[in-house]
């Protein structure tokens, strides 16, 4: 059994940042909070979500298994429960055989826990230590690239000791954008690039709007990290050129 009461708001936030890579929610109850662990069916986006208890008003859990602790259902069940709870009043959330109860004042929502397929592994985010990390508020970048889907497919990340560069190309068109505060730039002075498909990018900025800690290297996976309201890691895999693979 779990119980929990937690606040509308950051409910919705675990629906938003979830979305950026699925949708379903996979969600295990440990003895000091939630871990979300998913990855997009092509798994080319993982992400991984803490919400401890600091986050919450209430929090228990009592399990006889380990099975017990795991939590699968569709996204959209609690992005539409959310929809019609009243603002500014906290959730309850029950799971109890086999059941997750939703409870927000006189509005109540029951939704079957789905089983995990019998030897499917469960859901690792690998360790990725990457040499350029930067901080960074996503907003601006987000209006830009959001609005450039028909240049390209993909998009490049620099950084380096002139700051930090992010360009949409084509043989035709071209937008960048250009950041040479000292905050961005490359932290030994060394040039750090790597590309990755534009639409998974659009996503991950969609959820993580504002200050995020960007980390990136050359030909390797994106790690994009915040704090705020619950610490949620992000990683995306690079796009390689195929003339790039097998010394082509």
């Amino acid at each position: 059994m779990m119980h929990a009461i937690i606040s509308k708001s950051i409910l919705q936030r675990v629906v938003t940042h979830t979305g950026i890579v699925t949708d379903k929610l996979n969600m295990t109850c440990l003895d000091d909070g939630w871990k979300i662990s998913i990855t997009d069916p092509a798994k080319v986006a993982m992400m991984n979500i803490m919400v401890w208890t600091n986050a919450m008003d209430s929090y228990e859990v009592q399990v006889a298994n380990e099975d017990e602790r795991e939590i699968i259902f569709d996204l959209e069940k609690l992005a539409s429960a959310l929809s019609i709870f009243p603002d500014g009043q906290p959730v309850e959330i029950t799971f109890s055989d086999g059941v997750v109860r939703l409870d927000c004042g006189r509005m109540h929502r029951a939704i079957r826990n789905e089983v995990r397929v019998e030897g499917e592994p469960r859901m690792k985010i690998p360790e990725v230590n990457l040499r350029c990390s930067i901080p960074l508020d996503t907003t601006e970048i987000y209006k830009m690239i959001s609005k450039s889907g028909g240049i390209t497919d993909h998009l490049t990340i620099s950084c380096g000791p002139n700051g930090l560069s992010i360009t949409l190309s084509s043989e035709v068109d071209n937008v960048s954008y250009e950041n040479d505060d000292e905050e961005v730039r490359s932290p030994d002075g060394e040039t750090y690039t790597s590309m990755f498909p534009l639409d998974y990018f659009v996503r991950a900025l969609s959820g993580f709007k504002g200050p995020v800690i960007l980390e990136i290297d050359n030909d390797y996976p994106l790690k994009m990290f915040s704090n705020d309201p619950f610490p949620s890691t992000y990683l995306l895999a690079p796009r390689v050129e195929r003339d790039d693979i097998g010394g082509a």
